[in-house]
């Protein structure tokens, strides 16, 4: 999720992308329309039925994720949805439409452009997911962090507010500062770790999930566990209260035996200090430990100390 950038990309861009930057500025902005249209309309009048069941087949996968209270916020909050789904759609439709802007940026990815999507910070105050082509910056959702008129901005990378991630506690300073939220260290379930490796309190309602981000996956086990380890050693990554603690053993320890593999809601108490042996891959199934943070959370959903 990281951009490259080098000096190959600033030559494919010259020759594909820079000439052409307001024109995919402007396709984007119509492809956006019709994503909203497809969310809130459930179909958009000037797209095809194919493409209409595309885009809301996508979009229902990402409903049922979330409550009817956030998605009543919609676009809020959907900034990594909204341009995964817009980035399928054009590598499904455009590419190889002749009449569409997008067969050229096709042209600039066979020849070894970059054309994909990216994750970090934007203003150094919020996370943003954005597409990178060659040496441009397109967010086809900023208004996804908080509403605006311009839905769809670009510029060069070189002028951009777009920033990667450089450590976990960037991480937890930015949730904490904007989304009233704060990070604890999981020492409750060693065979999640080092994958999900943080509980997140929602101050707002004191309920307790684990951030089931794969960016943050990713960031976690970035360089054999990198940044995990400094964020282990700063004495400012806190763990788990003791009343937190048993209320996610009790409310998981009730329910554990019905899930299917059972080792992945295995229950211990750890130390900080006893994380650090775990900090190696498990050679556990990823997909398999998403799908049991997705149940705990589902366990601990609406369930506050």
């Amino acid at each position: 999720m990281t951009p490259l950038l080098d000096a190959k990309q600033e030559e494919l861009s010259k020759i594909y992308i820079d000439s052409r930057v307001a024109e995919i500025a402007h396709a984007l902005s119509q492809l956006r329309k019709h994503i909203d249209n497809v969310w809130n309309l459930g179909k958009s009048i000037e797209l095809s039925e194919e493409h209409n069941t595309f885009l809301l087949s996508k979009i229902n996968r990402i409903k049922k994720k979330f409550s009817s209270q956030f998605l009543a916020q919609y676009p809020i909050g959907q900034c990594f949805h909204i341009t995964s789904t817009a980035i399928e759609y054009l590598e499904k439709f455009e590419f190889e439409n002749r009449n569409s802007i997008f067969h050229g940026v096709s042209e600039f990815v066979k020849s070894g452009g970059v054309f994909k999507k990216i994750w970090g910070v934007h203003n150094e105050e919020h996370f943003q997911t954005a597409i990178q082509i060659g040496t441009w910056y397109f967010d086809i959702a900023a208004d996804t962090f908080q509403l605006q008129t311009n839905q769809v901005e670009y510029t060069s990378f070189q002028n951009s507010k777009f920033s990667e991630l450089t450590s976990i506690m960037q991480y937890t300073s930015i949730l904490e500062n904007t989304e009233n939220k704060k990070l604890y260290l999981n020492t409750i379930f060693p065979n999640l770790w080092p994958y999900f490796p943080l509980f997140v309190k929602n101050e707002k309602n004191n309920s307790y999930s684990i951030p089931d981000s794969k960016y943050l996956s990713g960031l976690c086990t970035k360089n054999d566990f990198e940044l995990l380890r400094k964020f282990l050693e700063n004495p400012k990554s806190p763990t788990l209260s003791r009343e937190a603690k048993d209320f996610v053993v009790q409310k998981i320890s009730l329910t554990k035996e019905k899930y299917i593999q059972k080792i992945f809601l295995e229950i211990d108490e750890l130390s900080k200090e006893e994380l650090k042996p775990f900090l190696k891959d498990s050679g556990l199934n990823k997909a398999d430990t998403l799908k049991a943070v997705n149940y705990i959370n589902f366990m601990l959903k609406s369930k506050s100390i």
